[in-house]
């Protein structure tokens, strides 16, 4: 693969260690090389993340690298790269799916529209810290105060079809309204705020949902699943119920001070951000 990469970059982790080293036994080949081609297109510090050269390391090649990535010939406990335990093989092409989206709607999005195409670990306030969050609940390695058991309902041989699918249901419904968002032209947005807003929301009702509900260890009625997937499967659809429980879930939103503390700290930063770039593109300086 190195001969094939723009930029085989050297990477933390064993001694001399490159991009092209990097395996995964848990995403399957084609998406792996599509996700290294392309981190190889980034620049040497989104690896290093050198603060004082102005550097960020980017944290969704952070997560990947480190959760379901591992080196040939480095030694693990148990004697398996970590994926290979924690994720379960039904959410695979669910995973896959996010991924790929990332790289391909939410990075040109940030990056194009926000100026910031790199995702700060440290920075709470920047959406994407949920969307890495959602991966991360699949596998089990966010706080377990937090009560997400899906990993460990399918290590003890419990997680079940229908939690699975409610699962992919739900995910793959975020990714579709975030790239309804995403891939509408600039032009056409009157104000890039309210976007980002919706994004947000999408992002988090998901998230919510699956910490609260879906990926809870109080989820535990096979009969419920059954119900929601008969429900969903029901091609007739009371529009008035809908507008009406969106209406309802909006204004509790709005209500949410945190929530709208953390959009509002998110895009003044990226307003700063964006002014510096255009300041630097009219001085003629280098970004």
């Amino acid at each position: 693969m190195a001969s094939q990469l723009p930029t085989d970059h050297k990477i933390p982790g064993p001694p001399f260690c490159r991009l092209s080293n990097l395996r995964s036994r848990y995403i399957s080949p084609n998406v792996h090389k599509a996700l290294v081609s392309h981190f190889s297109l980034y620049p040497a510090s989104a690896f290093k993340g050198k603060r004082k050269n102005g550097g960020v390391a980017d944290g969704f090649f952070q997560f990947y690298k480190h959760c379901l990535c591992y080196y040939p010939n480095q030694q693990y406990d148990g004697g398996n790269p970590p994926a290979t335990t924690i994720f379960p093989p039904q959410l695979r092409g669910l995973v896959e799916e996010c991924l790929l989206f990332y790289i391909n709607a939410l990075f040109p999005y940030f990056s194009e529209q926000l100026g910031k195409p790199w995702y700060d670990f440290d920075d709470s306030y920047d959406p994407r810290l949920t969307f890495i969050n959602i991966l991360d609940a699949f596998g089990g390695l966010v706080d377990r105060r937090i009560g997400i058991v899906i990993s460990q309902r399918w290590r003890n041989g419990l997680l079940r079809d229908g939690q699975v699918q409610l699962l992919i249901i739900l995910c793959r419904k975020m990714l579709v309204q975030l790239w309804a968002l995403v891939c509408i032209p600039a032009e056409e947005v009157n104000e890039e705020f309210l976007r980002v807003a919706e994004i947000m929301r999408a992002m988090e009702r998901t998230w919510k949902a699956i910490c609260k509900f879906f990926g809870n260890e109080r989820f535990r009625s096979e009969r419920l699943e059954n119900l929601l997937l008969r429900y969903l499967d029901e091609e007739e659809v009371n529009w008035d119920v809908v507008r009406g429980m969106e209406k309802a879930q909006r204004v509790k939103e709005k209500g949410t001070a945190p929530r709208s503390r953390t959009l509002m700290f998110f895009w003044r930063k990226s307003e700063q951000r964006m002014v510096t770039s255009e300041a630097e593109i009219a001085d003629g300086s280098p970004n």
